[in-house]
């Protein structure tokens, strides 16, 4: 990375690296190795808009457990949180997991569906749409927590805003509805006439699969609720200012830093300076960053790929942002996740919350905020600074970030 950008011997690396030694299938099995779900999440309000959500889930066999929606951000995925997902696996068994964890395609990434160009569609309908799908997911009695990074943190903000999951409503044990069904066979990422589809060498065998199980889909299967009333809360590794070097309106601090974060407010600077043009032109140009990067492999691993070196405390592997960057490429996402920047203005907007919320600072974070000013913004059961890790943090540091994760959970549900 240099000043003007990518480096060409750096991107023409990362090309050959890809032409010549990536595997795809590997990252294919390793996303299948998780339970991966597809549900269809009907808006309550306005109309009569579907919107078929992805999701993978470790859903515990604890009654007392813990739910969390994991929201990713850009240029991020789903995949940012698998390596969250295995450290739990290797922690705990499902009958021992205290929570049940959530990790949506949030709308218009991965195989999440698209969303609706006949109106305009920003991150509060982003938030609708995750809560409804914790709702559906019998999580309204109980509450939940949220956890995002980047657009996921505005969408947890506007979660914990708009809704309590227990105001006003009665509640039971059991409750016995549908749980989405698994996919039974391995999520197929590549076009259906691409040379490595396999799908169609596989169609006998999903029949018989379907046959089988039959009867066992007509069942109901139950997740349990709670006798507790939880408020949502949220944990955030992303929460900036709008203007991203100075408090917040109406928040008076007395100036001090410390010295982690003034280097963090002067990386904040140099990145609204000469960092920031990517979201103008995904806020104003939607359509033209979308069609020029869905046309161009190579278009969009410089795109995408600089922003995984850039933003990294210790950049990643060229596997790692391959892995991440084809994701994109297969699932023909790009265009349709970038276009809810469309509402800049509103992603910044700095609200004080009434549910408790907790803040992990990675010094290497695009814009960090400093506890001063973070402490200020609410109910803040939970801060925790870090001396390394960047933008990604649950890609880059997955064991830090499980630990606060867990550390916000005791200090929020009590």
């Amino acid at each position: 990375m240099g000043s003007l950008g990518l480096a060409i011997s750096g991107w023409w690396r990362r090309r050959s690296t890809g032409r010549r030694n990536f595997d795809w299938r590997k990252t294919e099995e390793y996303i299948n190795s998780f339970p991966n779900f597809m549900t269809t999440v009907n808006l309550p309000a306005g109309g009569n808009e579907e919107f078929k959500i992805h999701f993978v889930a470790l859903f515990s066999q604890k009654a007392d457990a813990i739910p969390i929606a994991i929201l990713h951000g850009w240029p991020g995925s789903f995949f940012e949180h698998l390596p969250l997902l295995t450290l739990m696996k290797e922690k705990y068994t499902p009958q021992t997991l205290p929570y049940h964890l959530i990790v949506p395609s949030l709308p218009g990434y991965a195989f999440s569906s698209a969303p609706p160009l006949t109106r305009n569609f920003d991150q509060n309908d982003v938030a609708k749409i995750m809560h409804q799908l914790m709702v559906d997911l019998g999580f309204k009695s109980s509450g939940y927590l949220v956890q995002g990074g980047d657009i996921g943190s505005m969408v947890a903000r506007r979660m914990s805003e708009f809704y309590d999951a227990c105001k006003g409503m009665s509640y039971r044990n059991n409750p016995r509805i549908k749980l989405i069904k698994e996919t039974s066979t391995p999520i197929p990422l590549y076009p259906k006439n691409h040379k490595y589809n396999n799908t169609k060498k596989k169609k006998k065998k999903k029949k018989k699969k379907k046959k089988k199980k039959k009867k066992e889909d007509k069942k109901e299967k139950s997740i349990p609720t709670y006798n507790t009333t939880h408020p949502p809360g949220f944990h955030i590794n992303f929460y900036p200012t709008p203007t991203i070097t100075s408090p917040p309106d109406g928040i008076a601090t007395d100036g001090s830093l410390t010295d982690s974060e003034r280097a963090g407010m002067q990386r904040a600077e140099l990145w609204k300076r000469t960092g920031n043009a990517y979201s103008m032109a995904h806020g104003t140009r939607p359509s033209t960053i979308g069609l020029l990067l869905g046309t161009s492999p190579l278009a969009l691993l410089a795109w995408v790929g600089e922003k995984f070196l850039a933003w990294s405390d210790e950049p990643l592997s060229t596997e790692e942002i391959l892995r991440c960057v084809t994701l994109y490429w297969f699932t023909e996402s790009m265009g349709r996740g970038i276009y809810p920047y469309r509402s800049r203005t509103l992603l910044l907007e700095t609200q004080t919350q009434n549910k408790p919320f907790g803040y992990s600072y990675f010094p290497k974070e695009i814009c960090p905020t400093p506890a001063a000013w973070t402490g200020k913004l609410g109910d803040m059961v939970f801060y925790k600074e870090h001396d390394k890790g960047g933008h990604f943090a649950a890609l880059e540091q997955p064991q830090l970030f499980m630990e606060d994760l867990e550390a916000f959970v005791a200090a929020s549900w009590k």
